[in-house]
Order: C-alpha cells, then sequence, then structure tokens
C-alpha cells in the first residue's frame, strides 16, 4: 500500500472539487450549496453520512468498529470579494480565502482512499465536514448537537493549509505545544453627540474619542503586557452612525452620534488574556468619561487554545514518516496567533492538528490568510489526504 501515491493519482479529481467549491463560498452556518455538493460526492462513494446543524454539517462512515478516530475538514467562506483573477474565481461577493474549499476537497479525497481500503481498516473512520470555522461556531455547534458521543468519536486528526514563506511548498509542521492561541471578539461602542461638522463644540465627537481609545489599546498591550508574553490585539473594524440606529453613510458635514469598533484578542497564556480583556473595558469606559462621551466593550470569547495531544503527534509523525523524508516534517517553533474552533474538539478528546505548506503566487506574491488574492498551491494537496488517512488507519491499528 503506497497511499501517497494512491493520493497523488485522485489530484485530478481532488482540484476538480477544490475549484468547483471555490466557485460557490459560503458563510458560517449557512452552506447550502457546499453541505449538498459534498453529500452528491459521498453518495457517489457508497458512502454512509448523517447531517447536522439544520444539514449544514455532515459526518461520513467509512468502516466498522468500537475503535472510532476522526478527521476534520471546515467547508465555509469569508465575506470578502475575490481578487484572485483565476479563472475558477467565485463571483458571489464571498471567498475562499482561508483555503477552505481545499480543505473540503482534501477531505473528500480522504474518504476515496479510505474507501478503497475499507476492508483493511482495524475500525471506524468519522469524516467531519464542519462548518462556520470562521465564525467559531462550527464545532461547539456540532458537539451540542452530540457528534463525539453518538458517533463514539475517541480522538481527531485536522489540518490546515498556511502560505508560511518560511517553510517549502508540501512541508507538514506538527508541534505539541500549543499550536494556536485562544481567541476572543469584543465590540466598543462610543456614544458621543452629533451636531454640525463646523461646530464640533456643540456636541461630543465620538470620532475623535475613537482615535484616543485606539490608540491606549495599543499603547496598553505594547506597555503593560511583558515582551516574554504573546499578545495581539487587533481593531478590525470601525463605523460610525449619525443616529442610534442607523446604518453607516459617508457624510461630509455631521459629526455622528456613536462610533462602533469591532475586533479580537490572542493570547497564549490565560492570565495575560484576562487581563487585557479586563483592560479593554477599562479603557474604553475611562477614555470615553474623560471625554464626555459614554464608552461601552461587550467580549464573546470564541476558541480555546488549540493544544495538540502529545500521544497523537508521536503517532502522527512515525505515520508520516511512512509517506515523507524526515526533512519535509517539521516542528512549529512558536505557537501561531490565529485561533481555530478544531480546538473545542481537542478539549473534548485527544487530537493532532497539523499544517499544509501550500505556497501559491498570485500578481507575483504569496498572499497571507484572509486576503484577497490569497490561494492555494493545488499541486501540493494531495499531501494532505494521504496524511490524514495514513494517521487514520495507523491509529486504529495500535
Amino acid at each position: 500500500m503506497d497511499l501517497l501515491k494512491e493520493a497523488k493519482a485522485l489530484e485530478p479529481q481532488l482540484v476538480e472539487w477544490r475549484r468547483a467549491l471555490h466557485q460557490i463560498p459560503e458563510i458560517g452556518l449557512n452552506l447550502p450549496q457546499t453541505s449538498a455538493f459534498v453529500q452528491e460526492e459521498l453518495k457517489k462513494m457508497d458512502i454512509p453520512f448523517k447531517t447536522y446543524c439544520n444539514g449544514n454539517a455532515i459526518v461520513a462512515t467509512v468502516g466498522k468498529g468500537d475503535k472510532v478516530i476522526a478527521l476534520r475538514g471546515d467547508m465555509d467562506a469569508l465575506a470578502i470579494p475575490e481578487e484572485t483573477g483565476l479563472p475558477f474565481a467565485s463571483k458571489n461577493g464571498n471567498m475562499h480565502a482561508c483555503g477552505h474549499d481545499s480543505h473540503t476537497a482534501m477531505l473528500l479525497t480522504a474518504a476515496k482512499l479510505l474507501k478503497a481500503h475499507e476492508s483493511e481498516l482495524k475500525g471506524t473512520v468519522k469524516l467531519l465536514f464542519q462548518p462556520a470555522e470562521e465564525t467559531f461556531e462550527g464545532a461547539p455547534a456540532m458537539i451540542k448537537e452530540g457528534v463525539l458521543e453518538e458517533h463514539n468519536i475517541q480522538g481527531i486528526f485536522a489540518l490546515h493549509n498556511e502560505p508560511m514563506t518560511q517553510f517549502n511548498n508540501g512541508d507538514i509542521i506538527v508541534a505539541v505545544p500549543p499550536m494556536m492561541a485562544s481567541g476572543d471578539f469584543f465590540d466598543i461602542r462610543i456614544k458621543g453627540k452629533g451636531c454640525h461638522g463646523a461646530m464640533p463644540e456643540s456636541g461630543v465627537d465620538p470620532v475623535t474619542i475613537a482615535a484616543e481609545v485606539i490608540h491606549a489599546i495599543q499603547t496598553m498591550v505594547a506597555r503593560e503586557v511583558s515582551s516574554q508574553e504573546s499578545a495581539v490585539v487587533s481593531l478590525c473594524s470601525i463605523r460610525s452612525r449619525t443616529a442610534d440606529e442607523e446604518q453607516f453613510q459617508k457624510v461630509y458635514n455631521v459629526i455622528p452620534n456613536c462610533v462602533e469598533i469591532a475586533g479580537t484578542v490572542r493570547t497564549l497564556n490565560s492570565d495575560v488574556q484576562k487581563y487585557v480583556l479586563a483592560r479593554l473595558q477599562e479603557i474604553v469606559e475611562g477614555v470615553c468619561k474623560t471625554a464626555r462621551a459614554e464608552g461601552t466593550c461587550t467580549i464573546k470569547p470564541v476558541a480555546p487554545l488549540l493544544v495538540n495531544d502529545a500521544k497523537m503527534v508521536e503517532g502522527f509523525r512515525k505515520s508520516a514518516l511512512k509517506l515523507f523524508p524526515a526533512e519535509e516534517i517539521k516542528d512549529q517553533e512558536r505557537p501561531a496567533m490565529g485561533s481555530e474552533d478544531a480546538a473545542f474538539f481537542q478539549e473534548k478528546i485527544p487530537g493532532c492538528y497539523f499544517y499544509l505548506i501550500t505556497l501559491q503566487e498570485i500578481d507575483g506574491s504569496v498572499h497571507p490568510l484572509h486576503n484577497s488574492r490569497f490561494s492555494v498551491n493545488e499541486s501540493v494537496l494531495y499531501r494532505g489526504p494521504a496524511a490524514m488517512v495514513q494517521a487514520a488507519m495507523d491509529w486504529l491499528a495500535e
């Protein structure tokens, strides 16, 4: 059995699936086209499955027996208009700017490989096609609906494509310490008093106050969090309202009533996390009070630390060495500050999450995740399902 060779032979189908999915990106927990596409392909492979989350999540089954391992692939996209110029680019205003189209295609390829070797499996493999990773809702929703208990899942493998230019195309990256940071979202609302733009003294300007709040938050991160620790606070959107319930519109001579800011906090230490979140609220309330405005900061926890199980990582490395030279399997030297809702699965069961390096230039550059010109290198995608299937089969055979 040469799973790498078999996966390579399936590359045309993998690429076809990826490109079809790339053209129909959908958001969050509402993936009717994507889910229907996956279900149809599973039916063609004669692989039984069950749906969850109102039909937007799928659990497929290959093999039989009480020993059960899961492979997970996320399916959702982002509300980013695509600018790759690819002939199969999305035209619906959304984009697979994080490569989840390739994750879904790789999991379908893994399903096909597993089906071909079903008689050799020493147990059961569950294929988790998950929605809403980007909103951190998908894994919790599947857990809440009892997927882990119903299917008796005892371990899980998951991967993510990564455009890390310090590595080589096709490299496999894994680590035992935290792979990814915890994540929190926050919403800041600064309520001032709208007035004529030519007479700011007659109101309370929330735009100027917002600038002070933003500066104070970034100063807090730079000056109150130890350089020995990791913390990222990003303010990712800002909008104004001339009336409390009105949506943003461009106005040149009206100081608005309020400004709203949305952002995220990423940390690797629970004490740092608690400190930063508390200070966010103190800064917003304090700066606004000083400036005669009202300020609130609402925190929404979204994902815990993604921590791999040491035994699962050890087993994965042994399996990967059956497929790839040792120099192509590398340790992640530092945790990534991104967050991942696979962490919810790995809080419940042992797991191993790894990266597949896919470097693809668009307009002469390799673009980062969540960029409108991001793309994956299709020539190395076959390595992902080969690694997952080898790891799953070896785990079941232990």
